[in-house]
């Protein structure tokens, strides 16, 4: 049987080496804590360091938004009262030709119509893949209304009624 060379042969020598192990990782352990708290302490010195300058340039930002607020307020005022005058102005004039509009939709409603149908009936058509428009004209000509009256009856039919 071999002997694996990353095995211990002995006890002793696992004790030993689990012992080199630990000491090792705690040097590297304690290095990494001295270099964390140093760069904690460097940052936190610079930080105070600077605050007393960064406290005066936010202060400086927030005066300069406040003012810059206050410095618009009456612009913005002024022209939210334009735009209402603007509005009150139009008013009478979009209501009279709202209304000129419903009159003239009231009294061409017929042509309306019309013009509406064949526009509908022109974009079906073209839409329409050229095979099937023959059964598309069919299917139209049915759905339109029969603009001859009904066929009279004849005398025939009159008679025939006429003898029951």
């Amino acid at each position: 049987m071999s002997e694996q060379p990353d095995r211990p042969s002995e006890p002793r020598d696992a004790d030993r080496i689990a012992g080199e192990t630990a000491e090792r990782v705690g040097r590297l352990a304690g290095r990494f804590l001295r270099g964390a708290r140093k760069a904690a302490g460097d940052a936190r010195r610079l930080a105070e360091e600077h605050r007393p300058e960064a406290e005066r340039l936010a202060k400086e930002a927030a005066e300069r938004a406040r003012e810059a607020g206050e410095a618009a307020k009456p612009r913005l005022e002024r022209l939210g009262r334009q735009a209402k005058a603007a509005f009150d102005a139009a008013t009478p004039h979009l209501e009279r030709g709202a209304n000129e509009t419903v009159a003239y939709m009231r009294d061409h409603e017929a042509e309306l119509r019309r013009a509406a149908g064949k526009t509908a009936r022109y974009a079906a058509r073209t839409a329409t893949p050229g095979p099937v428009r023959p059964a598309f004209d069919a299917f139209e000509q049915e759905l339109r209304p029969r603009r001859d009256p009904p066929p009279a009856p004849t005398r025939d039919l009159e008679a025939a009624e006429g003898d029951r």
